[in-house]
């Protein structure tokens, strides 16, 4: 008897009921995208943060889980400081910037080779590092969405930079300059994100 009083009631106002089921089903589908979204971006993060290769990362407090929003308040001093803990292998201050132009970027300013001694390196597929403060490295995954070659100029943060190189994508960000080439941005040279420390023994971390 209800279930006959539901569909009656139903049928006798379908256009209430059709805004109503579309309304439900609109809700839900926002809410599955925005999950889809946030856990596909924080996976995404993670295994490029994990690409990196070190085992301990040193961020100022309070900071975002998402290295795009991190502030650039640590001078790189500190990288001295913690090289000389027992058990540390090797540290790369790494500059934070997010590009927000074309969807958000992670773009790292570092010095090559404090990288290159956390990361072991770089995979090349062409080029070579940056020489300057307005060259910069992309990854592969980067340079086939544009689509862009070595020796192209995009821009980034409101400035034209040529592509030096293209890497295996992995190792943390997908745009990568020189600290002095971020630096000029943020007019902090001297200041970092992130450190990226290596240790002799993954065990005692």
């Amino acid at each position: 008897m209800n279930k006959q009083m539901i569909v009656a009631g139903l049928k006798a106002r379908p256009v209430r009921t059709t805004v109503s089921i579309l309304a439900v089903a609109l809700e839900v589908i926002l809410i599955l995208i925005v999950v889809g979204l946030t856990t596909g971006i924080t996976s995404e993060t993670a295994k490029r943060t994990a690409g990196v290769g070190a085992e301990i990362m040193v961020q100022p407090p309070n900071s975002s889980m998402f290295l795009a929003l991190t502030n650039n308040t640590m001078p790189v001093a500190i990288a001295d400081k913690i090289r000389e803990l027992p058990g540390v292998q090797s540290v790369a201050p790494v500059q934070v910037l997010m590009n927000s132009k074309d969807g958000v970027e992670v773009v790292f300013g570092i010095d090559p080779e404090n990288f290159n001694a956390v990361t072991g390196g770089f995979s090349w597929h062409q080029g070579s590092v940056f020489k300057g403060p307005d060259e910069i490295v992309v990854d592969d995954l980067w340079a086939r969405a544009k689509p862009a070659i070595v020796g192209d100029t995009v821009e980034l943060l409101n400035h034209k930079f040529k592509i030096a190189g293209i890497v295996e994508h992995g190792k943390g960000a997908r745009i990568f300059t020189s600290r002095e080439g971020t630096g000029a941005f943020t007019a902090q040279v001297d200041k970092v994100g992130v450190f990226f420390v290596k240790v002799k023994n993954p065990d005692e971390v």
